[in-house]
């Protein structure tokens, strides 16, 4: 007697369920906004391995739906990392000084977009768009030494691959799935030309009597026109 019980309420939740996603808006409308989180599913499994599942181009995308059909979009992705080390610890009795290495990099990248959608399924909604990038990184390496007893930096900026401006320019292609109201998982498409112009690199050296260098040796500008398909999944919902 209780299986049944428990197999009717099992049912009548169902039929609930069912009734409501007849009744509600599976999909986007006109004025709904969308924040989805865009992740490398790899990444997750081999997190042991140092990987970070927001790696990969992956972040996290803010869109607006004008109507049911276009949409504007939006990533904003900010990275930002600062280290240090001791290298050298203070000792009286030597004459040693506390010394430190220091590494810090900061990356900035803007992604407006729009959206063309279609009509799909109840549940599918593919669409096509456009996207420009602009993004800009730069990082800075600081070294500490010891001379007698004065303590000096030795700087390098920019000295990193990356370091520089990006700018992209890409045609889209994609599909939202919704799987509930207002809740989908996604793929995206692209094809487009990427222009990266490198930093010129800086070094500098706080000891007197040193001079000031600005290189380009070393740095790479690349202009490349590519399709791309990223292992990321998109999920997202509406609000």
């Amino acid at each position: 007697m209780k299986k049944l019980m428990i197999l009717m309420l099992c049912i009548g939740f169902a039929m609930a369920v069912n009734a409501q996603e007849e009744t509600e808006t599976i999909k986007q409308s006109a004025g709904d906004k969308n924040l989805e989180l865009q992740f490398d599913p790899g990444a997750i499994f081999n997190a042991s391995k140092g990987y970070n599942f927001l790696s990969n181009g992956a972040g996290i995308r803010f869109r607006y739906f004008k109507s049911e059909t276009i949409a504007y979009r939006l990533n904003v992705n900010i990275n930002y990392s600062n280290t240090s080390t001791i290298t050298q610890e203070a000792d009286d009795a030597l004459n040693l000084l506390e010394l430190k290495d220091k590494n810090s990099f900061l990356g900035i990248t803007l992604s407006p977009g729009i959206e063309k959608h279609f009509a799909g399924t109840k549940r599918l909604s593919p669409y096509i768009g456009g996207q420009v990038s602009v993004g800009y990184r730069t990082s800075t390496e600081k070294e500490e030494y010891q001379d007698v007893q004065e303590k000096y930096v030795y700087k390098t900026k920019n000295g990193n691959f990356g370091d520089g401006l990006n700018i992209g320019l890409a045609a889209l292609a994609g599909a939202d799935f919704y799987f509930a109201p207002k809740l989908y998982l996604g793929v995206e498409l692209s094809y487009g030309i990427n222009y990266f112009k490198a930093a010129k690199t800086k070094i500098t050296d706080s000891a007197p009597n040193t001079q000031d260098v600005e290189s380009t040796i070393g740095n790479t500008n690349s202009l490349s026109f590519q399709p791309s398909a990223m292992g990321i999944f998109r999920l997202g919902f509406l609000f």
